[in-house]
Formats: structure tokens, sequence, C-alpha cells
């Protein structure tokens, strides 16, 4: 006969097997959610829920934006780098893609590197100045840097401004933008005064976390720069000039 001490000690015993059994599930649960929580970004996923359209593509990135399927029943827009070789998706600006954060300029694409201007602070009323970044991707690794069009930090370009008219960017990471507008030279003290309008280009090099101006005046022809590797080219005053890079 069973004395009553066993009957407890095997009823504890299976009690305590339950407990363990559930604690195993609820582990094994919480290990999944995780997983699922901290897995990346894929094209697939996005795709499957917004209307996605190519911008840009090379051999190992492509770099499209995503809309809403619906737009009549909401807003949606953002765009995304993916570095094809591992299916990794970095988005260029904040999601949204209206106002603020938005990408005004590019994207284009070369090597490893995406390069674009982002609009960064918005006219708050007619005739007001605006802010823009020129940012570097490198969508292999995901690591995104970004610095002032202008050149200098906390300036805007004024109301009349074209701001970032044109990126460039080598395979080897190196970052040049066209801005344009009535505003003095990046490198020389501001001044309140009226400026005639006058074009810049600016150049953010391999490692770097500061622009350079390269060339300031009136005689720049718009959209003329141009990169291959090791080299700039843009025409000011007609004739063609060069600058060496990465």
């Amino acid at each position: 006969m069973i004395s009553a001490m066993c009957l407890l000690n095997i009823r504890f015993a299976g009690r305590r097997s339950m407990f363990m059994v559930a604690c195993a599930v609820l582990i094994a649960a919480a290990s999944h959610c995780g997983t699922a929580a901290a897995a990346p970004v894929r094209e697939q996923r996005l795709c499957s829920v917004h209307r996605c359209t190519t911008l840009v593509a090379n051999s190992n990135i492509r770099v499209f934006r995503a809309t809403a399927k619906h737009p009549n029943r909401e807003s949606y827009e953002s765009t995304f780098a993916e570095w094809l070789p591992s299916g990794r998706v970095t988005a260029l600006a904040g999601e949204g893609g209206f106002g603020e954060g938005s990408v005004r300029i590019g994207p284009v694409v070369s090597g490893r590197f995406v390069a674009y201007a982002v609009l960064v602070e918005v006219a708050r009323y007619a005739g007001a100045g605006f802010g823009e970044d020129v940012r570097r991707l490198n969508a292999q690794t995901g690591r995104r840097e970004g610095t002032p069009a202008h050149g200098k930090k906390g300036t805007v370009f004024p109301g009349a401004s074209l701001g970032v008219t044109q990126v460039v960017v080598t395979p080897a990471g190196s970052v040049a933008w066209m801005i344009e507008g009535p505003f003095g030279d990046p490198e020389a003290p501001e001044r309140d005064e009226p400026f005639p309008n006058s074009t810049a280009i600016l150049l953010l090099p391999v490692g770097a976390t500061a622009s350079t101006v390269l060339a300031y005046g009136p005689t720049i022809e718009p959209m003329s720069l141009a990169a291959i590797p090791g080299h700039l080219y843009w025409i000011e005053g007609g004739v063609a000039r060069t600058a060496s890079i990465q």
C-alpha cells in the first residue's frame, strides 16, 4: 500500500514536471519572438505591403521607393537601398517621405555607396529659407553619414535658392555636389547683404565628416558636375575643370 506521504511526493513531482515543461515552452516562445523582432528588414517584406519602384541600381545595389498601395486610403512614401549580395535593406532617410527628411536630389550609386540630398528644414512661411543635408550611405554595412549641403552647420539656403541641384559619388565613397542660388562663398564669413546668383561645388572626401569647397562663382555651368574613379569634372567659365579625389 502506498503511504500518504508517497502520494504527496508523486503529486508534487508531477506538478513540478508540468511546471518545468510550461517554463520551457514560454522560454522558447519568448526566444522566437525576440528573433522575429530583431530580424532585419527585407525587400520582399516591404514590397509585399507597399508598391515598390526601382529608382537606380548597379550590380550590387538597388535603390527603390516604397509607396502606399492604396494612396486614396493611406499616405506612405520612403526610399530604401538594398545590398543585393546579402539582402540588407537600409532606409535613406526617416520614413514618411514628406517634408523634412525626404530625399530631394538623387539618389546616385557607385560601388558600395549611395549619395543623395535630403530636406532637413522646411520653410515655415513663404520666402523663408530651407536646409538640406548631403548624405553618404554604405549599402553593404548600412552606415549613413551626413553633412550640411551649404558647408556650414546651421546655415540655410535663401528662399529663392535652388539648393542642391546635383550629387555624384565615386566607387571609393567620395561625394561631391553642386548648389545654386543667391548666396556668398560658403567658406567666407556670412554677411547680411544681397548676393548674385552663384554656384558652388563641395566635396565630402572618403573618411571625412566635413566638406570642403572646390569652386564658387557665377560662371560654373549648372549640371556640369561629373565623377569618375579618381577625378571630378565640371565646366567653369566655359573651361573644363578637374580635381583629383579618391
